[in-house]
């Protein structure tokens, strides 16, 4: 069990659930989760001065940087940030300073762990990198909060338009406004994995719960975005695996929507058994506007031998054709 919990990133609820007694545990086995806790929170206090030293270092290049998830999940979110443990930081970067973002983070240590799909693609279209440390420590460094289909609705300037700030070690820190931040989980536990983690869906029905967001707001953008379906996804996922009533006008609203052929493919694409990197661009397609910007994407989207050697640990022209059987679910 212990190590499912580790999984599902929700070792601070099972720690905070045997200390008020509410979760039955013999005396070693709250030992275990009291010392598995206290490694969780060292990490995480390692994570954020990393972060600062970070900001620090964007700031003085003049980049501008806003934390995603983590550590702005537990303080903005939670009662007691160290309910929610993360194991990684998370920054948006606007598209036109990503490259000098990834410059300064190399400069300062870090590596990408994979080659971009193409130059273009990074620039234009892409959700990120993954960055490691000499420490070890990872870094998801964003121009979008979420790859593919659903992020091309995205207007990436609103999320620096409508951002806040938190305090952390007494510095001031940028993070995404209330309405963005709840479009954001909802995205994380809808399409990051067939079978979401735990906090995803927890990080949701806090949100719902004791979050500060305007309502009409949410549903503007989530129209505006064409995210109802991922909205509706993420309420019953939470429904589903956390066994709560969620409810209200914004769950209503968003299970009100009917999914057309498009959203519903394009959900697949993330979460179905052919999740393949080409199933995803195809989906993505509808959502574009314009034939001029379809052919750039589709440009763009076709793989430097360099991403699929990496990636895929197979040749070029293999890959592209297991990408076109995917499309095809041939």
């Amino acid at each position: 069990m212990l190590a499912a919990v580790r999984h599902h990133r929700v070792l601070g609820f099972l720690q905070s659930a045997i200390e008020d007694g509410v979760f039955p545990a013999t005396d070693e086995q709250a030992e275990q989760v009291e010392d598995a806790h206290l490694q969780a929170m060292i990490w995480g206090i390692h994570l954020e001065r990393r972060l600062l030293r970070i900001l620090d270092v964007l700031e003085t290049g003049g980049v501008e940087a806003v934390v995603l998830k983590g550590t702005s999940s537990a303080h903005l979110m939670y009662p007691d940030p160290a309910v929610r443990t993360f194991n990684d930081n998370d920054l948006l970067f606007r598209s036109e300073q990503f490259d000098d973002a990834m410059g300064m983070l190399v400069a300062t240590g870090y590596r990408r762990l994979f080659p971009p799909t193409s130059p273009a693609f990074d620039r234009h279209f892409g959700k990120g990198a993954t960055l490691r440390g000499r420490g070890g420590d990872e870094l998801d460094a964003h121009r979008n909060l979420v790859f593919a289909t659903f992020g091309l609705r995205i207007e990436l300037d609103e999320l620096f338009r409508s951002s806040r700030t938190f305090v952390l070690g007494g510095h001031d820190v940028r993070t995404l406004g209330a309405e963005t931040r709840l479009l954001h989980a909802c995205y994380h536990a809808a399409l990051g994995d067939p079978d979401p983690r735990l906090s995803s869906l927890r990080d949701v029905a806090q949100l719902l719960a004791f979050g500060t967001h305007s309502i009409p707001h949410v549903q503007w953008l989530a129209h505006q975005w064409r995210a109802q379906a991922v909205l509706a996804r993420a309420f019953r996922l939470c429904r589903q695996h956390l066994d709560l009533e969620v409810g209200g006008p914004l769950v209503d609203w968003a299970e009100r929507h009917e999914s057309t052929r498009a959203e519903r493919r394009a959900i697949e694409a993330y979460v179905g058994r052919n999740r393949h990197h080409a199933v995803k661009l195809r989906a993505s397609l509808p959502f574009l506007p314009g034939p001029r910007t379809k052919l750039r994407f589709v440009r763009a989207a076709l793989p430097s031998s360099g991403f699929v050697e990496q990636v895929g640990q197979e040749p070029r022209r293999s890959w592209l054709l297991r990408g076109v059987r995917a499309m095809f679910d041939v």
